[in-house]
């Protein structure tokens, strides 16, 4: 068995992006090979994975989006004692 690696932002990797449909598959049941055919993973989805010999065993994955608070975008608030 390999070495574990950590890899992230790989949407244009072939290899590691049908390896984490896989594991998303075989995981949750989730078919993201459509999901990423339909041009659903732009820039600020971001993948953060730990593969074994080029096949991704774990991932936690981020979207980055814009939120509109309150009619104001990018509002980040803080918490208020």
């Amino acid at each position: 068995m390999g070495e574990l690696q950590f890899i992230q932002d790989y949407r244009d990797s072939e290899q590691h992006r049908e390896s984490f449909f896989q594991l998303a598959n075989s995981v949750f049941g989730l078919k993201f090979k459509r999901w990423y055919h339909h041009g659903f993973w732009g820039n600020g989805y971001i993948p953060f994975s730990y593969v074994v010999d080029d096949k991704v065993v774990a991932n936690v994955s981020i979207n980055i989006i814009d939120l509109i608070i309150e009619g104001e975008q990018n509002v980040r608030y803080k918490l208020e004692q």
